[in-house]
């Protein structure tokens, strides 16, 4: 004779299978794939990257680079020489005065400002053989010399300013110093990328 199944049984069995392959498929995906992190994105403020770079040099290198941009000058009615002792800066020129060539030298000591700029104070100036206050020579300077830009003179205060922040090769960087000691022959400049 036939047994008949009882359906309750075989619907319990049927039921058990489905929930063990329910729970074997559900172990294997959650260890295929790992729970998300929930850290959220968070969001950079709109700022102006950039880099900095040290740039370590010394005198001599330097006076190059100097003559290579007094090179690069236009021609001018006057010409200057710019250069790097072991003391002093020094800046020649001649200067046509009635029909003569009169030399000038200014001997400057550098200082580097707080904002990377340089400060050159007058140490000494001659003009040929003349005693001239040293406010009237720098002006007689002013008056024959075409500057670059970011070269102010203030006669007055016996300075000249150089400033970095004008001094631009390319739109997105700039130059400031950081060290700039002359007697040591250790010229430090920071180089901002932006």
């Amino acid at each position: 004779m036939k047994k008949a199944i009882n359906w309750k049984v075989s619907f319990l069995v049927l039921a058990s299978i489905n929930i063990i392959l329910l729970l074997t498929v559900l172990i294997i995906i959650l260890t295929l794939f790992p729970a998300v992190d929930k850290k959220e994105y968070l969001r950079i403020p709109d700022v102006t990257p950039e880099a900095n770079f040290t740039i370590h040099t010394t005198r001599d290198e330097l006076n190059q680079l100097i003559s290579l941009k007094l090179l690069e000058q236009p021609n001018h009615l006057v010409t200057y020489d710019v250069y790097l002792s072991e003391e002093q800066i020094e800046f020649k020129t001649m200067i046509p005065i009635m029909s003569r060539e009169i030399g000038i030298q200014v001997d400057m000591v550098p200082e580097v400002a707080p904002n990377g700029d340089l400060l050159l104070n007058i140490s000494t100036i001659s003009m040929g053989h003349f005693q001239i206050p040293r406010h009237l020579v720098m002006q007689t300077l002013m008056d024959y010399i075409s500057f670059p830009p970011y070269i102010k003179i203030f006669p007055n205060e016996q300075l000249v300013h150089l400033n970095m922040s004008e001094i631009t090769e390319e739109e997105n960087i700039s130059f400031y110093f950081n060290k700039f000691d002359l007697s040591h022959n250790e010229i430090e400049l920071l180089l901002k990328v932006q």
